[in-house]
Formats: C-alpha cells, structure tokens, sequence
C-alpha cells in the first residue's frame, strides 16, 4: 500500500467508526511485528498514514463502495474484506490480494435487547448455528469462511479452494487484541476523526 512506485495508482481505506485495522495496517508497514502491534501506537500509526495520505482516492464506509472504486479504476490498490475481494475475482476481474498480514476478524449474529419478534430472532440464530448446511449454502454465496468445520467439509472443492487455508496464513495471520480494541475503541475513534478531517 506504501510502495507507490511498484504499485501505481489511487488507494482506499475503510472509513466506518472502526479504525483499528487501517492503524494497524500502517504500524505493519511502518516495521512493527504481527505479534507487536497492541497496544497500538496510535501516534506511530497516523504519522505513517500521513505518508500516504495524498494517495487515498477513497475512505470507504460500505462494502459495496469498497469494490466500486475498483470497477471503476479510480484506485488500483485498497484494504477491503476478503468476501468483497472474492466477489471483484468471480466478476472476472484482474485482482489479487496478499494473505500477509490478514487480519483474524469474526462477524456475530445479535439480537437487539427489546427487539419485536425476539423469539423468533432467537430461533434463527439457533437455526444458523444448529444447520452447517445451512452455513455452507450461504458461505458458498458469499464466498466467505463458515462458522463451522462441518459447514467447511460441506462446501464444493471450488468454494473450499478459495478459502484461506491454516497453511496460508499461520505465518501471517494477525490477530486482534479485541480487550483492547474494545477498551480503547472511543480513543482510537476520537483520534481518527480529527485525523481525517
């Protein structure tokens, strides 16, 4: 993302009230170890973005946004989910990604405290959790990693072969410290915002 010489072109960042990721981006770039990042050195972090600021096409806040940017060309190079990546390549389109560096994030499946319809929102997410079929189908949509080992066995060789494997990334992987992403989430989001206006 750095090295605009070897790779041209504009960039874009996620800008969603969740910056930990882009921060964490500029730390790896800037020499910091995957087992080093947190505590984020949010200071170290902002001053490399500001290296690369210039560049920056595109502050995505949606997914959708994040690949239009690709479709049109207005950036040739940017930090979006792997489900969002897979859909560019299935498309047809010339993209690919390095699995350096990726970075270990869950979704979750929630229900709003007070939520109408709560039962029944309680029995999805049992659904969802209880039917790796179910996981697989979905996944194999989305082209995303299921919840599940049993929902992985069930997915097509295809949509397997498109997942990351243990062997890609056990060198790379970084994974979050989400205590303290969580304790210092307003922090981080304080700092960001008036760093991007």
């Amino acid at each position: 993302m750095w090295d605009q010489t070897k790779f041209p072109g504009g960039r874009s960042f996620p800008n969603f009230d969740d910056p930990w990721r882009v921060m964490a981006a500029a730390l790896l770039a800037d020499g910091v170890p995957r087992d080093k990042l947190f505590p984020l050195d949010v200071d170290r972090a902002l001053k490399k973005l500001d290296e690369i600021r210039p560049a920056i096409s595109l502050w995505w806040k949606t997914g959708d946004q994040s690949v239009q940017g690709f479709r049109n060309g207005d950036y040739s190079i940017g930090q979006i989910w792997l489900t969002r990546a897979n859909t560019l390549k299935a498309e047809g389109r010339q993209i690919a990604w390095s699995k350096q560096a990726s970075f270990l994030v869950g979704d979750r499946l929630t229900v709003i405290k007070n939520a109408p319809n709560r039962v029944n929102a309680l029995k999805l997410v049992g659904y969802w959790l209880d039917h790796p079929e179910a996981q697989a189908k979905v996944c194999v949509e989305l082209l995303c990693t299921p919840p599940s080992r049993k929902a992985i066995e069930l997915m097509s060789p295809a949509a397997r072969a498109a997942l990351p494997s243990d062997d890609d990334i056990r060198n790379y992987i970084v994974i979050p410290d989400a205590r303290w992403i969580n304790e210092n989430a307003a922090m981080m989001l304080e700092r960001w915002n008036a760093w991007i206006r």
